[in-house]
């Protein structure tokens, strides 16, 4: 039997699980808590790794291991890694951080033609403490939502708005123009982490979900139990309470999707050490 040949997915599978073994040895060296989060956590437990055709890894953290995180791995990432937060990179518009492969290139053409990031990465996102009360949480939301798109609108990236949605937003930059991209990702941090003081009493979300809001959600009786289990063979953490928070994103989660679903993203221009991976 011959040697069977690697996809362009398993490639970038591969790269992207040695970007998350980099994440993970970083937290275990300086015991900052982390866990597997949306497609990923799914993937963890119904597939024991990557979900077949999906194509990131997303790990979760609570806003201040985040930053803890965010500190110690500016000095231990591996050769040819990179990471990229919304403070290092002057173009980087999500107020989530990345590791990058360097040594990879890929294009991501929903972003164009903002094109900060071109590498393979593995997604970082802080979970932050949202207020008990849902009036208080939509407030929250809404003002995240709106900060969040100016930044993007004034870094050019690609425009999944509908026209009308985009040209509102389009008319607040107008409004905003005097002040800065810098200043704009600051409000929205400040947004974002406004309710941290209470954040031992308080549920937390992922703001930057792609999910609708309340499905990434931590509840705080979920929040302090983690336990571990197999991910392509290295060994991750998930909270102990997965299955609530499976169950709350999609449902029956262990009932695979029609097949017309199980669709990976091809990489048009996806390139290792500057040569092509097809």
């Amino acid at each position: 039997m011959g040697i069977k040949k690697m996809t362009q997915l398993d490639i970038l599978h591969k790269i992207e699980l040695n970007l998350l073994k980099t994440v993970v040895d970083i937290c275990e060296q300086h015991q900052i808590n982390y866990f597997m989060i949306g497609g990923s956590l799914l993937g963890t437990i119904r597939h024991q790794g990557f979900i077949p055709w999906d194509d990131d890894i997303d790990v979760g953290f609570l806003r201040q291991d985040y930053e803890k995180f965010l500190q110690a791995a500016a000095g231990e990432l591996q050769p040819a890694q990179r990471l990229m937060t919304t403070q290092n990179t002057k173009d980087y518009g999500f107020a989530f951080s990345k590791i990058v492969a360097e040594n990879t290139e890929m294009v991501e053409t929903y972003n164009l033609p903002n094109n900060a990031v071109h590498s393979v990465y593995v997604d970082l996102f802080p979970f932050d403490a949202i207020p008990a009360a849902d009036q208080a949480r939509q407030k929250q939301y809404q003002q995240f939502k709106l900060y969040n798109r100016l930044v993007i609108e004034r870094l050019k990236y690609g425009h999944a708005d509908p026209p009308a949605k985009r040209a509102v937003i389009v008319a607040l930059n107008l409004v905003h123009r005097f002040q800065s991209v810098g200043y704009l990702k600051q409000k929205r941090r400040a947004i974002m982490t406004a309710y941290q003081a209470q954040a031992a009493t308080l549920d937390q979300i992922n703001m930057c979900s792609q999910y609708a809001y309340g499905k990434e959600i931590i509840k705080q009786s979920e929040l302090h139990q983690f336990i571990t289990r197999s991910f392509s063979g290295l060994q991750v953490k998930v909270p102990a309470a997965y299955d609530a928070i499976l169950t709350r994103m999609y449902g029956d989660y262990m009932q695979l999707p029609p097949k017309d679903k199980q669709v990976e993203k091809h990489l048009s221009d996806f390139r290792v050490d500057g040569q092509i991976v097809d």
